[in-house]
Protein backbone atom coordinates (compact mmCIF):
# COMPACT_ATOMS: atom_id res chain seq x y z
CA UNK A 1 0.00 0.00 0.00
CA UNK A 2 1.31 3.44 -0.86
CA UNK A 3 2.86 5.42 1.93
CA UNK A 4 1.10 8.41 3.47
CA UNK A 5 4.37 10.29 3.26
CA UNK A 6 4.49 13.44 1.16
CA UNK A 7 7.55 14.81 -0.53
CA UNK A 8 6.74 18.27 -1.83
CA UNK A 9 9.01 19.27 -4.71
CA UNK A 10 10.64 22.63 -4.55
CA UNK A 11 8.43 25.39 -5.98
CA UNK A 12 11.18 26.57 -8.29
CA UNK A 13 11.74 23.17 -9.93
CA UNK A 14 12.24 23.63 -13.66
CA UNK A 15 10.46 21.74 -16.39
CA UNK A 16 13.83 20.43 -17.56
CA UNK A 17 14.58 19.04 -14.09
CA UNK A 18 11.15 17.43 -13.87
CA UNK A 19 11.54 15.82 -17.29
CA UNK A 20 15.00 14.54 -16.36
CA UNK A 21 13.59 12.96 -13.17
CA UNK A 22 11.12 11.00 -15.30
CA UNK A 23 13.42 10.22 -18.25
CA UNK A 24 11.42 12.49 -20.58
CA UNK A 25 14.22 13.94 -22.64
CA UNK A 26 13.11 13.62 -26.24
CA UNK A 27 15.33 10.63 -26.98
CA UNK A 28 12.70 8.16 -28.14
CA UNK A 29 15.20 5.29 -28.26
CA UNK A 30 15.92 5.73 -24.55
CA UNK A 31 12.33 5.77 -23.37
CA UNK A 32 9.96 2.97 -22.39
CA UNK A 33 6.63 3.71 -20.66
CA UNK A 34 6.88 0.41 -18.77
CA UNK A 35 10.40 0.96 -17.45
CA UNK A 36 9.15 1.79 -13.95
CA UNK A 37 7.62 -1.66 -13.40
CA UNK A 38 9.30 -2.72 -10.16
CA UNK A 39 8.52 -3.61 -6.53
CA UNK A 40 6.62 -1.07 -4.45
CA UNK A 41 8.76 1.70 -3.00
CA UNK A 42 6.75 3.91 -0.64
CA UNK A 43 9.23 6.80 -0.68
CA UNK A 44 9.41 6.76 -4.45
CA UNK A 45 5.62 6.73 -4.77
CA UNK A 46 5.39 9.69 -2.39
CA UNK A 47 7.93 11.67 -4.45
CA UNK A 48 6.14 10.86 -7.70
CA UNK A 49 2.74 11.80 -6.30
CA UNK A 50 4.08 15.11 -5.05
CA UNK A 51 5.69 15.83 -8.43
CA UNK A 52 2.49 14.86 -10.26
CA UNK A 53 0.38 17.18 -8.13
CA UNK A 54 2.87 20.01 -8.61
CA UNK A 55 2.93 19.47 -12.40
CA UNK A 56 -0.88 19.29 -12.56
CA UNK A 57 -1.09 22.78 -11.12
CA UNK A 58 0.83 24.24 -14.08
CA UNK A 59 -1.07 25.31 -17.20
CA UNK A 60 1.35 24.06 -19.82
CA UNK A 61 1.37 20.94 -22.01
CA UNK A 62 4.95 20.02 -21.12
CA UNK A 63 3.97 20.07 -17.46
CA UNK A 64 0.84 18.05 -18.21
CA UNK A 65 3.01 15.37 -19.80
CA UNK A 66 5.20 15.41 -16.67
CA UNK A 67 2.06 14.97 -14.55
CA UNK A 68 0.83 12.11 -16.74
CA UNK A 69 4.22 10.38 -16.72
CA UNK A 70 4.48 10.67 -12.93
CA UNK A 71 0.97 9.28 -12.43
CA UNK A 72 1.72 6.43 -14.85
CA UNK A 73 4.81 5.55 -12.84
CA UNK A 74 2.69 5.54 -9.68
CA UNK A 75 0.21 3.25 -11.49
CA UNK A 76 2.99 0.75 -12.08
CA UNK A 77 4.56 1.01 -8.64
CA UNK A 78 1.35 0.67 -6.65
CA UNK A 79 0.07 -2.81 -5.84
CA UNK A 80 -3.32 -1.60 -4.63
CA UNK A 81 -5.82 0.59 -6.50
CA UNK A 82 -3.55 1.56 -9.42
CA UNK A 83 -6.61 2.71 -11.39
CA UNK A 84 -6.90 5.96 -9.41
CA UNK A 85 -3.40 7.03 -10.41
CA UNK A 86 -4.11 6.01 -14.00
CA UNK A 87 -7.31 8.11 -13.99
CA UNK A 88 -5.23 11.09 -12.85
CA UNK A 89 -2.77 10.46 -15.70
CA UNK A 90 -5.60 10.33 -18.23
CA UNK A 91 -7.07 13.57 -16.85
CA UNK A 92 -3.72 15.31 -17.29
CA UNK A 93 -3.54 14.17 -20.92
CA UNK A 94 -7.13 15.21 -21.64
CA UNK A 95 -6.28 18.70 -20.40
CA UNK A 96 -3.61 19.14 -23.08
CA UNK A 97 -4.35 21.94 -25.52
CA UNK A 98 -2.34 20.30 -28.30
CA UNK A 99 -4.01 17.00 -29.25
CA UNK A 100 -1.55 16.12 -31.98
CA UNK A 101 0.98 13.30 -32.20
CA UNK A 102 2.50 13.87 -28.75
CA UNK A 103 -0.94 13.59 -27.20
CA UNK A 104 -1.63 10.40 -29.17
CA UNK A 105 1.73 8.95 -28.15
CA UNK A 106 1.07 9.51 -24.44
CA UNK A 107 -2.49 8.17 -24.64
CA UNK A 108 -1.00 5.00 -26.14
CA UNK A 109 1.56 4.84 -23.34
CA UNK A 110 -1.24 5.23 -20.80
CA UNK A 111 -3.17 2.31 -22.29
CA UNK A 112 -0.03 0.14 -22.24
CA UNK A 113 0.59 0.94 -18.58
CA UNK A 114 -3.05 0.24 -17.67
CA UNK A 115 -2.83 -3.11 -19.48
CA UNK A 116 0.19 -4.11 -17.39
CA UNK A 117 -1.63 -3.20 -14.17
CA UNK A 118 -5.07 -4.49 -15.22
CA UNK A 119 -6.84 -7.81 -14.80
CA UNK A 120 -8.23 -7.30 -18.31
CA UNK A 121 -4.87 -6.87 -19.97
CA UNK A 122 -5.75 -8.24 -23.40
CA UNK A 123 -8.42 -5.61 -24.04
CA UNK A 124 -6.20 -2.77 -22.83
CA UNK A 125 -3.19 -3.97 -24.81
CA UNK A 126 -5.25 -4.08 -28.00
CA UNK A 127 -6.54 -0.56 -27.28
CA UNK A 128 -2.93 0.57 -26.89
CA UNK A 129 -2.05 -1.06 -30.23
CA UNK A 130 -4.68 1.03 -32.02
CA UNK A 131 -3.35 4.23 -30.47
CA UNK A 132 0.23 3.33 -31.44
CA UNK A 133 -0.97 2.64 -34.98
CA UNK A 134 -2.49 6.12 -35.00
CA UNK A 135 0.90 7.51 -33.99
CA UNK A 136 2.59 5.54 -36.78
CA UNK A 137 0.04 6.84 -39.30
CA UNK A 138 1.34 10.33 -38.53
CA UNK A 139 5.00 9.38 -38.13
CA UNK A 140 6.00 6.06 -39.69
CA UNK A 141 9.60 6.60 -38.51
CA UNK A 142 8.63 6.48 -34.81
CA UNK A 143 10.48 3.27 -33.98
CA UNK A 144 9.57 3.46 -30.28
CA UNK A 145 5.83 3.45 -31.13
CA UNK A 146 6.39 0.56 -33.54
CA UNK A 147 8.20 -1.51 -30.91
CA UNK A 148 5.57 -0.72 -28.27
CA UNK A 149 2.74 -1.70 -30.64
CA UNK A 150 4.50 -4.99 -31.43
CA UNK A 151 5.07 -5.63 -27.73
CA UNK A 152 1.41 -4.96 -26.90
CA UNK A 153 0.31 -7.39 -29.62
CA UNK A 154 2.58 -10.09 -28.20
CA UNK A 155 1.41 -9.46 -24.65
CA UNK A 156 -2.25 -9.48 -25.72
CA UNK A 157 -1.62 -12.90 -27.23
CA UNK A 158 -0.25 -14.38 -24.01
CA UNK A 159 -3.72 -14.73 -22.44
CA UNK A 160 -4.42 -17.48 -24.99
CA UNK A 161 -1.08 -19.26 -24.59
CA UNK A 162 -1.35 -22.96 -23.73
CA UNK A 163 -5.11 -22.93 -24.40
CA UNK A 164 -7.30 -24.13 -27.24
CA UNK A 165 -7.73 -20.47 -28.23
CA UNK A 166 -4.05 -20.02 -29.11
CA UNK A 167 -4.30 -20.88 -32.81
CA UNK A 168 -7.24 -18.53 -33.31
CA UNK A 169 -6.63 -15.72 -30.81
CA UNK A 170 -2.95 -15.86 -29.87
CA UNK A 171 -0.67 -16.83 -32.72
CA UNK A 172 -2.26 -14.40 -35.23
CA UNK A 173 -1.47 -11.48 -32.91
CA UNK A 174 2.16 -12.58 -32.72
CA UNK A 175 2.28 -12.76 -36.51
CA UNK A 176 0.93 -9.21 -36.65
CA UNK A 177 3.64 -8.20 -34.19
CA UNK A 178 6.37 -9.58 -36.44
CA UNK A 179 4.86 -7.92 -39.51
CA UNK A 180 4.66 -4.60 -37.69
CA UNK A 181 8.32 -4.74 -36.69
CA UNK A 182 9.36 -5.26 -40.29
CA UNK A 183 13.05 -5.68 -41.17
CA UNK A 184 15.01 -5.42 -37.96
CA UNK A 185 17.86 -2.91 -37.64
CA UNK A 186 20.70 -5.27 -36.89
CA UNK A 187 22.00 -3.36 -33.89
CA UNK A 188 18.77 -2.10 -32.29
CA UNK A 189 18.29 -3.92 -28.98
CA UNK A 190 14.62 -2.95 -28.72
CA UNK A 191 13.63 -4.42 -32.07
CA UNK A 192 15.82 -7.50 -31.66
CA UNK A 193 14.41 -8.13 -28.19
CA UNK A 194 10.80 -7.91 -29.33
CA UNK A 195 11.37 -9.91 -32.52
CA UNK A 196 13.17 -12.66 -30.62
CA UNK A 197 10.44 -12.94 -27.96
CA UNK A 198 7.74 -13.04 -30.62
CA UNK A 199 9.51 -15.83 -32.52
CA UNK A 200 10.09 -17.80 -29.33
CA UNK A 201 6.40 -17.53 -28.40
CA UNK A 202 5.37 -19.25 -31.64
CA UNK A 203 7.95 -22.03 -31.19
CA UNK A 204 10.49 -20.71 -33.69
CA UNK A 205 13.24 -21.04 -31.11
CA UNK A 206 16.08 -21.70 -33.55
CA UNK A 207 15.41 -18.34 -35.20
CA UNK A 208 14.81 -16.60 -31.88
CA UNK A 209 18.02 -17.72 -30.15
CA UNK A 210 20.70 -15.68 -32.01
CA UNK A 211 18.40 -12.65 -32.06
CA UNK A 212 17.79 -12.77 -28.31
CA UNK A 213 21.46 -13.41 -27.55
CA UNK A 214 22.42 -10.32 -29.56
CA UNK A 215 19.66 -8.26 -27.94
CA UNK A 216 20.93 -9.17 -24.47
CA UNK A 217 24.50 -8.30 -25.42
CA UNK A 218 23.41 -4.91 -26.79
CA UNK A 219 21.17 -4.21 -23.80
CA UNK A 220 24.16 -4.13 -21.48
CA UNK A 221 25.81 -1.35 -23.49
CA UNK A 222 22.71 0.83 -23.17
CA UNK A 223 22.10 -0.16 -19.52
CA UNK A 224 18.58 -1.30 -20.42
CA UNK A 225 17.55 2.24 -21.44
CA UNK A 226 14.28 2.17 -23.36
CA UNK A 227 13.81 -1.55 -22.66
CA UNK A 228 10.91 -3.09 -20.76
CA UNK A 229 12.38 -4.87 -17.71
CA UNK A 230 9.74 -7.63 -17.87
CA UNK A 231 10.64 -8.34 -21.51
CA UNK A 232 14.30 -8.41 -20.54
CA UNK A 233 13.49 -10.93 -17.82
CA UNK A 234 11.70 -13.10 -20.38
CA UNK A 235 14.70 -12.96 -22.70
CA UNK A 236 17.14 -13.85 -19.92
CA UNK A 237 14.97 -16.90 -19.16
CA UNK A 238 14.30 -17.86 -22.78
CA UNK A 239 17.93 -18.04 -23.96
CA UNK A 240 19.18 -20.63 -21.43
CA UNK A 241 15.92 -22.60 -21.74
CA UNK A 242 16.33 -22.85 -25.52
CA UNK A 243 19.88 -24.10 -25.03
CA UNK A 244 18.69 -26.58 -22.43
CA UNK A 245 15.90 -27.95 -24.61
CA UNK A 246 18.51 -28.56 -27.29
CA UNK A 247 20.67 -30.49 -24.83
CA UNK A 248 23.31 -27.75 -24.51
CA UNK A 249 23.45 -27.61 -20.72
CA UNK A 250 26.83 -25.93 -20.51
CA UNK A 251 25.61 -23.05 -22.67
CA UNK A 252 22.46 -22.84 -20.56
CA UNK A 253 24.51 -22.65 -17.37
CA UNK A 254 26.72 -19.97 -18.94
CA UNK A 255 23.71 -17.80 -19.78
CA UNK A 256 22.19 -18.17 -16.33
CA UNK A 257 25.49 -17.01 -14.88
CA UNK A 258 25.56 -14.07 -17.32
CA UNK A 259 22.10 -13.08 -16.08
CA UNK A 260 23.29 -13.15 -12.47
CA UNK A 261 26.29 -10.99 -13.34
CA UNK A 262 24.40 -8.57 -15.59
CA UNK A 263 21.27 -8.00 -13.51
CA UNK A 264 21.75 -9.41 -10.01
CA UNK A 265 18.73 -7.58 -8.57
CA UNK A 266 16.48 -9.37 -11.09
CA UNK A 267 18.29 -12.71 -11.21
CA UNK A 268 16.44 -14.65 -8.51
CA UNK A 269 14.82 -17.00 -11.05
CA UNK A 270 18.14 -17.58 -12.78
CA UNK A 271 19.82 -18.51 -9.51
CA UNK A 272 17.07 -20.88 -8.43
CA UNK A 273 16.85 -22.52 -11.85
CA UNK A 274 20.59 -23.08 -12.02
CA UNK A 275 20.67 -24.35 -8.43
CA UNK A 276 17.86 -26.83 -9.14
CA UNK A 277 19.77 -28.19 -12.13
CA UNK A 278 22.84 -28.62 -9.96
CA UNK A 279 20.65 -30.31 -7.34
CA UNK A 280 19.38 -32.82 -9.91
CA UNK A 281 23.03 -33.77 -10.47
CA UNK A 282 23.66 -33.88 -6.69
CA UNK A 283 26.39 -31.28 -7.15
CA UNK A 284 26.03 -29.92 -3.63
CA UNK A 285 29.38 -28.15 -3.53
CA UNK A 286 28.50 -26.19 -6.68
CA UNK A 287 25.17 -25.09 -5.18
CA UNK A 288 26.89 -23.87 -2.02
CA UNK A 289 29.50 -21.99 -4.07
CA UNK A 290 26.79 -20.47 -6.31
CA UNK A 291 24.45 -19.20 -3.58
CA UNK A 292 27.03 -18.29 -0.96
CA UNK A 293 28.89 -16.29 -3.60
CA UNK A 294 25.92 -14.31 -4.90
CA UNK A 295 26.17 -10.53 -5.19
CA UNK A 296 24.39 -8.72 -2.38
CA UNK A 297 21.84 -7.34 -4.87
CA UNK A 298 20.31 -10.75 -5.53
CA UNK A 299 17.12 -10.95 -3.46
CA UNK A 300 17.13 -13.62 -0.79
CA UNK A 301 14.11 -15.81 -0.26
CA UNK A 302 12.67 -19.07 0.96
CA UNK A 303 13.47 -21.11 -2.14
CA UNK A 304 17.14 -20.13 -2.18
CA UNK A 305 17.36 -20.81 1.56
CA UNK A 306 15.82 -24.24 0.96
CA UNK A 307 18.31 -25.07 -1.79
CA UNK A 308 21.29 -23.81 0.20
CA UNK A 309 20.32 -25.62 3.40
CA UNK A 310 19.77 -28.85 1.48
CA UNK A 311 23.14 -28.53 -0.22
CA UNK A 312 24.94 -27.82 3.05
CA UNK A 313 23.31 -30.81 4.76
CA UNK A 314 24.27 -33.11 1.91
CA UNK A 315 27.82 -31.76 1.76
CA UNK A 316 28.29 -32.39 5.48
CA UNK A 317 28.16 -28.79 6.72
CA UNK A 318 25.37 -29.29 9.26
CA UNK A 319 26.32 -26.24 11.32
CA UNK A 320 26.23 -24.08 8.22
CA UNK A 321 22.88 -25.54 7.23
CA UNK A 322 21.49 -24.81 10.70
CA UNK A 323 22.61 -21.17 10.38
CA UNK A 324 20.78 -20.85 7.05
CA UNK A 325 17.60 -22.35 8.52
CA UNK A 326 17.74 -20.10 11.57
CA UNK A 327 18.04 -17.09 9.24
CA UNK A 328 15.08 -18.44 7.28
CA UNK A 329 13.00 -18.78 10.44
CA UNK A 330 13.58 -15.16 11.45
CA UNK A 331 13.86 -13.22 8.19
CA UNK A 332 11.53 -14.69 5.58
CA UNK A 333 7.85 -13.82 5.39
CA UNK A 334 5.71 -15.80 7.81
CA UNK A 335 3.74 -17.31 4.94
CA UNK A 336 6.86 -19.20 3.90
CA UNK A 337 7.68 -20.60 7.34
CA UNK A 338 5.44 -23.63 6.99
CA UNK A 339 7.91 -25.63 4.93
CA UNK A 340 8.17 -29.11 6.44
CA UNK A 341 11.41 -29.80 4.56
CA UNK A 342 13.25 -27.02 6.36
CA UNK A 343 12.19 -28.36 9.76
CA UNK A 344 13.20 -31.85 8.67
CA UNK A 345 16.64 -30.54 7.69
CA UNK A 346 16.86 -28.66 10.98
CA UNK A 347 16.16 -31.91 12.81
CA UNK A 348 18.96 -33.66 10.91
CA UNK A 349 21.32 -30.80 11.78
CA UNK A 350 20.42 -30.93 15.46
CA UNK A 351 20.98 -34.69 15.55
CA UNK A 352 24.39 -34.37 13.96
CA UNK A 353 25.22 -31.63 16.48
CA UNK A 354 24.15 -34.04 19.25
CA UNK A 355 21.07 -32.12 20.35
CA UNK A 356 18.40 -34.80 20.07
CA UNK A 357 15.76 -32.88 22.12
CA UNK A 358 16.02 -29.97 19.65
CA UNK A 359 15.88 -32.49 16.80
CA UNK A 360 12.67 -33.94 18.25
CA UNK A 361 11.06 -30.50 18.32
CA UNK A 362 12.03 -29.87 14.70
CA UNK A 363 10.76 -33.27 13.54
CA UNK A 364 7.52 -32.74 15.48
CA UNK A 365 6.99 -29.43 13.69
CA UNK A 366 7.66 -31.06 10.31
CA UNK A 367 5.06 -33.73 11.10
CA UNK A 368 2.55 -31.11 12.20
CA UNK A 369 2.89 -29.49 8.79
CA UNK A 370 2.63 -32.78 6.87
CA UNK A 371 0.97 -35.54 8.93
CA UNK A 372 1.97 -39.07 7.88
CA UNK A 373 5.01 -37.77 6.01
CA UNK A 374 6.96 -40.89 4.95
CA UNK A 375 10.29 -39.04 4.99
CA UNK A 376 10.05 -37.49 8.43
CA UNK A 377 8.24 -40.19 10.42
CA UNK A 378 10.98 -42.88 10.49
CA UNK A 379 13.65 -40.46 11.77
CA UNK A 380 11.20 -38.86 14.20
CA UNK A 381 10.40 -42.14 15.97
CA UNK A 382 14.02 -43.34 15.92
CA UNK A 383 15.12 -40.05 17.47
CA UNK A 384 12.49 -40.56 20.21
CA UNK A 385 13.80 -44.07 20.80
CA UNK A 386 17.34 -42.78 21.19
CA UNK A 387 16.08 -40.15 23.64
CA UNK A 388 14.61 -42.97 25.75
CA UNK A 389 11.02 -41.91 25.06
CA UNK A 390 10.09 -45.51 24.39
CA UNK A 391 6.42 -45.23 25.31
CA UNK A 392 5.77 -42.31 22.96
CA UNK A 393 7.84 -43.95 20.24
CA UNK A 394 5.82 -47.18 20.52
CA UNK A 395 2.54 -45.28 20.63
CA UNK A 396 3.31 -43.33 17.46
CA UNK A 397 4.51 -46.44 15.64
CA UNK A 398 1.48 -48.42 16.69
CA UNK A 399 -0.94 -45.77 15.47
CA UNK A 400 1.00 -45.53 12.20
CA UNK A 401 0.89 -49.26 11.41
CA UNK A 402 -2.14 -49.09 9.07
CA UNK A 403 -0.01 -46.89 6.80
CA UNK A 404 3.46 -48.20 7.59
CA UNK A 405 3.12 -51.96 7.88
CA UNK A 406 5.63 -52.32 5.01
CA UNK A 407 8.15 -49.74 6.25
CA UNK A 408 11.08 -51.80 7.49
CA UNK A 409 12.64 -48.90 9.41
CA UNK A 410 9.46 -48.10 11.30
CA UNK A 411 8.84 -51.79 12.02
CA UNK A 412 12.34 -52.14 13.44
CA UNK A 413 11.98 -49.01 15.57
CA UNK A 414 8.55 -50.18 16.82
CA UNK A 415 10.02 -53.55 17.78
CA UNK A 416 12.96 -51.92 19.59
CA UNK A 417 10.60 -49.64 21.57
CA UNK A 418 8.31 -52.52 22.56
CA UNK A 419 11.31 -54.62 23.60
CA UNK A 420 12.61 -51.74 25.73
CA UNK A 421 9.17 -51.55 27.38
CA UNK A 422 9.32 -55.30 28.18
CA UNK A 423 6.78 -56.32 25.53
CA UNK A 424 9.05 -58.99 24.08
CA UNK A 425 6.38 -61.20 22.53
CA UNK A 426 4.90 -58.26 20.64
CA UNK A 427 8.32 -57.12 19.40
CA UNK A 428 9.43 -60.46 17.90
CA UNK A 429 7.01 -60.71 14.91
CA UNK A 430 7.76 -57.09 14.04
CA UNK A 431 11.48 -57.88 13.83
CA UNK A 432 10.75 -60.87 11.63
CA UNK A 433 8.60 -58.70 9.35
CA UNK A 434 11.28 -55.98 9.16
CA UNK A 435 13.93 -58.57 8.29
CA UNK A 436 11.72 -60.06 5.58
CA UNK A 437 11.46 -56.59 4.07
CA UNK A 438 15.25 -56.28 3.94
CA UNK A 439 16.24 -54.70 7.27
CA UNK A 440 19.56 -56.34 8.12
CA UNK A 441 19.79 -54.88 11.62
CA UNK A 442 16.69 -56.83 12.61
CA UNK A 443 18.62 -60.07 12.13
CA UNK A 444 21.13 -59.00 14.79
CA UNK A 445 18.36 -58.08 17.25
CA UNK A 446 16.58 -61.38 16.68
CA UNK A 447 19.86 -63.18 17.45
CA UNK A 448 20.69 -61.06 20.53
CA UNK A 449 17.23 -60.90 22.06
CA UNK A 450 15.70 -64.24 21.08
CA UNK A 451 18.61 -66.47 20.04
CA UNK A 452 16.93 -66.78 16.65
CA UNK A 453 18.86 -66.87 13.41
CA UNK A 454 16.68 -65.74 10.52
Amino acid sequence: MASKKTAKPQAEISIESAEAMLAIDGRTDAFCPLAQWSPLDDDRVARLEALAKHASSRQDDRWRIVAARAWLDVTQLQTRSPSKAHTNATAALEAMSDTGIEHLRWRAHADAVLARASHNGRKCYLAAVERYRAVLAKDAADLSARVMAAMCLRLAATSARYTKRWAKEGAPLVTQSLELLGPAPEEDARVLLERGLALESIDRSDEALPILERALELSQARAWAGLDPSSMDLAWKAVPMIHERAGRKEQAFAWWRKHIEAAPARAYDAVTTLAKHLQSASDWAAIVALIDGLPREVPSGSELARLLATAKVNSGDRAGAKAVIEWWLTDVESAWRDDWWMFYLLGLCERSLDDKPAAARAFDRAMELTPDNPTVFPILVWNLFELGEHARCADLCGRAMPLRSNDKNVLHTFAAALHALGQHDEAKPLLRRAHALGDQESAGDLQRWYGETP
